[in-house]
C-alpha cells in the first residue's frame, strides 16, 4: 500500500533535518500486511526510516521503522538525536 505523507515541518524541525542531511519523504510504500501505525511524516536519518506515529499513551512520537515494525519511541527530534 502506498501512503502519502505530510511534508510540513516546523522551523525547528527543518533545522534538525538540514543539520543531519535528512531526506524528507512525501510517500512510502508499505507491505499490504503492515499492521502497525501508519506514519504521518517520515524522513531518512543516517540510513534509517524515521516516522511520526500516533502512540496510544504518548500521542505523536518519532520512531524508527524496522523489519518487525516500529522501534523505540521518542517524544521529539532532540530525544531521537540523543537516544538513537
Amino acid at each position: 500500500m502506498k501512503i502519502k505523507l505530510n511534508t510540513d515541518y516546523s522551523e525547528k524541525e527543518s533545522e534538525f533535518l538540514k543539520k543531519h542531511n535528512c531526506e524528507i519523504l512525501s510517500e512510502i510504500k508499505l507491505p499490504n500486511h503492515f499492521d502497525d501505525d501508519i506514519p504521518i511524516r517520515m524522513f531518512i536519518y543516517y540510513g534509517s526510516y524515521i516516522g511520526e506515529i500516533e502512540d496510544d499513551e504518548d500521542g505523536l512520537v518519532w520512531s524508527a521503522l524496522g523489519k518487525k515494525g516500529w522501534g523505540e519511541c521518542y517524544a521529539d527530534l532532540e530525544s531521537l538525536e540523543e537516544g538513537f
